[in-house]
């Protein structure tokens, strides 16, 4: 049994995802990138993470940028990219 940490004080956003390449995550698109853009307006911070922060987290911060940037897939996957180099979403993710 896994122990969840809760901290007083933090809003929490918990997503069900497994990193499969048929997992549907665009399911979740829409309610994550609306508690990150209201954690960001309410000029709080907001970590998005997942077990190995390779794939998921970074699917889920990449629809982000793209939703509140001009940039597309790539510029918004390079820019997480040079923040934390060892980032790949998986192929199934890229495509949704």
């Amino acid at each position: 049994t896994a122990t969840t940490f809760v901290l007083q004080d933090m809003t929490y956003l918990c997503i069900s995802a497994s990193d499969s390449s048929s997992q549907n995550l665009l399911q979740h698109f829409k309610e994550c990138i609306k508690f990150i853009h209201e954690c960001r307006l309410g000029g709080g911070g907001c970590l998005v993470h997942c077990l190995a922060g390779i794939s998921r987290s970074t699917t889920i911060l990449v629809a982000y940028l793209m939703t509140v940037t001009e940039l597309g897939w790539e510029g918004c996957l390079a820019a997480t990219k040079a923040v934390r180099s060892y980032v790949s979403p998986n192929f199934g993710f890229q495509q949704q």
